[in-house]
C-alpha cells in the first residue's frame, strides 16, 4: 500500500464522523433529542472530521511533490501508515455504531421514545465519550507525519529566510510534546529534590552526647 492510498484509507474516518455530526445537528434542530450534551459533542465530531479532512488535502500534496521520500519510505518501512489505518478503521467502526444507535433513538416518539433516550443519555453517551481521547491522538499522529514530510520538502528547497523561518517553526511544533514531556519530568524531579532538601532542613539535631 502507498502513503497516498493508505492517507485516504486513514482519512474515511473524518466522512463517517460527519455524517454523525450532521445526524445530531438534525436531532437538535428538529427538538428530537434534548440532551444538552449533544450540540457540544455534535461540534466535537464536526470539527474532527474538518480537521481529518484538511490534514488528508495537505498530506495528498505533499505526497505528490515527494515521489521519492526518505521520510515516507521510512513509514512505510516502519510499519506507521499500517499502524495508522489499524487505528483509523477501528474508530471508524465504533463511530459507525453510536451512529446507528443514535438513529434510531433520535426517531422514537411519546412516552416510549422518552424513555429510550433517556436511557441513552445514561448508558450510551458515555461510549461516545471514550471516543474523544482516541480521535485526539490520530489527529495529533497524522500531524506529526505531515510536519515530518512537509520539513523534507522545505530541506530539499534552496534556504532563503523566508524557507529557514518555516522550517523553524515546522521543527518547533514537531518538537513541542516531546519537549512538554522532558519539561514536565524535569520539574517532577526538581520537586522531588526541593522536598528532600527541605526535609533535611526541618529535621531535628541530633542531641548532643
Amino acid at each position: 500500500m502507498e502513503l497516498a492510498t493508505a492517507v485516504i484509507t486513514i482519512c474515511g474516518v473524518g466522512v463517517t464522523a460527519g455524517k454523525f455530526a450532521t445526524l445530531m445537528y438534525i436531532a437538535i434542530n428538529d427538538a428530537r433529542m434534548f440532551d444538552e450534551d449533544i450540540d457540544r459533542m455534535a461540534l466535537s465530531f464536526q470539527s474532527f472530521a474538518d480537521v481529518i479532512h484538511m490534514t488528508e488535502n495537505s498530506l495528498k500534496r505533499v505526497c505528490q511533490r515527494q515521489s521519492t521520500s526518505t521520510v515516507v519510505g521510512w513509514i512505510m518501512k516502519k510499519g506507521v501508515a499500517r499502524n495508522l489505518v489499524a487505528v483509523s478503521r477501528n474508530i471508524d467502526g465504533q463511530i459507525e455504531k453510536v451512529t446507528d444507535r443514535f438513529s434510531q433513538v433520535s426517531k422514537k416518539r411519546g412516552v416510549s421514545g422518552l424513555g429510550h433516550k433517556l436511557w441513552w443519555s445514561r448508558v450510551h453517551k458515555p461510549e461516545i465519550e471514550k471516543l474523544h481521547p482516541q480521535m485526539e491522538s490520530l489527529k495529533t499522529s497524522l500531524s506529526l507525519v505531515y510536519d515530518a514530510l512537509h520539513l523534507e520538502v522545505l530541506m530539499a528547497m534552496t534556504v532563503t529566510p523566508e524557507i529557514e523561518a518555516e522550517m523553524y517553526v515546522v521543527a518547533a511544533i514537531s518538537l513541542t510534546p516531546v519537549m512538554s514531556a522532558d519539561t514536565t519530568q524535569k520539574r517532577v524531579k526538581a520537586g522531588d529534590q526541593k522536598e528532600g532538601e527541605n526535609h533535611q532542613d526541618t529535621a531535628a539535631p541530633a542531641p548532643s552526647p
